[in-house]
Order: structure tokens, then C-alpha cells, then sequence
């Protein structure tokens, strides 16, 4: 397969050519027509309306393994969120966004109880063995990890809404960073 290279601005820029003028409004204004989580939410937005002092160009990023990311999501979605196809466009572009342009965890960490610890993200419930959670940017952490979370100003440290987090919209429990995605 031929590997194919693209900086986090051209990633960011056909993620948001994703998202129609109507539905960049309806984010903007925080439309409940839109199934969306605060968590996914706040994501677009940043794909959308991008901070001035972020570098989202600090590697190259194989355009396949965004791909890959993206048809993996489809299908747990698709079998594990089948009632709210609506809401799969939404975690898509979020998990694309974090993954590859952002470089930081899918899930809220208050779902995944990742933390922040000596510049890496540590989670507990990492599956290396999903297809999905091996292209996250947490590394492995011990379950019974007594640490804490470090929200200082990191903008990945927030709430979750009533509706879930991120990819972890897929049961009332989440999806316990993809653990029960399948395996190829």
C-alpha cells in the first residue's frame, strides 16, 4: 500500500469540509437538532474554529491509517450504535480530529479515567489489542491505578455530558476504550 502524507491543517480542512454551513451554525449555537455529546461538541468546534496557538502540523500523518481509523469507527458504530446514525458523523470527525490532529485521547477522561502523567496519557482501560484503541494516544496504564486526574488546562480533561462522551455514546456504560470492538 502506498503511504500517502498529510499535515494536521489538510486533515483538519477536509474534516471540516465534512460539515455543511448549516451544520457549522447549528454547532455554533448549540442546536439540540443535532445529536451530538458537549464532549464531540467542543471537538467540531475546534475543527471548525481552530486556536491560533495550536501547531497542528507537528507530524506527518498517514492518510490510510485515517482511513482505517474511520472505517473501524463505522463499523462499531454501526453494529453497537445502530439506533443513532445520526450521531456517527459527529465521533467520526472527533476521533479523526483528536486522534491524528490533536494527538490526544478519544474518549472524556472523565468515561476513560485516562490522566496526565510525565507528558503521555495513561489509561487503564487501554485494549491494544482493538483496532480502534491502538490508534489512541494513550499508552497502557495499570487498572488499579490509584493516580489522578490532571485537568490543569488541559482541554481534554472535561465533563462528559448526560448523552456520554465522544465514541463512548455507543452504551450507557461506553465503550470502555473500544474493548468491544471486533477484531479483523
Amino acid at each position: 500500500m502506498e503511504y500517502t502524507a498529510m499535515t494536521g491543517s489538510e486533515l483538519r480542512k477536509k474534516l471540516e469540509s465534512r460539515i455543511s454551513p448549516e451544520e457549522k451554525e447549528m454547532l455554533r449555537s448549540s442546536d439540540p437538532g443535532l445529536d451530538i455529546s458537549d464532549f464531540n461538541r467542543s471537538v467540531c468546534m475546534r475543527i471548525i474554529e481552530p486556536e491560533e496557538d495550536f501547531d497542528c502540523d507537528q507530524a506527518e500523518i498517514d492518510e490510510s491509517a485515517a482511513d482505517e481509523l474511520e472505517s473501524s469507527l463505522k463499523e462499531f458504530l454501526s453494529e453497537y450504535m445502530a439506533d443513532r446514525p445520526e450521531a456517527h458523523k459527529w465521533i467520526v470527525l472527533s476521533c479523526l480530529e483528536l486522534t491524528f490532529v490533536e494527538r490526544r485521547p478519544m474518549h472524556p477522561q472523565s468515561s476513560a479515567s485516562w490522566v496526565f502523567r510525565d507528558g503521555k496519557y495513561l489509561c487503564p482501560s487501554m485494549n491494544r489489542d482493538s483496532i480502534i484503541c491502538s490508534y489512541c494516544a494513550c499508552e497502557e496504564a495499570e487498572s488499579d491505578s490509584k493516580e489522578t486526574s490532571s485537568s490543569g488546562g488541559d482541554r481534554m480533561a472535561c465533563e462528559a455530558s448526560s448523552s456520554g462522551g465522544m465514541a463512548c455514546e455507543a452504551s450507557s456504560g461506553g465503550m470502555v476504550c473500544c474493548s468491544k470492538d471486533k477484531q479483523n
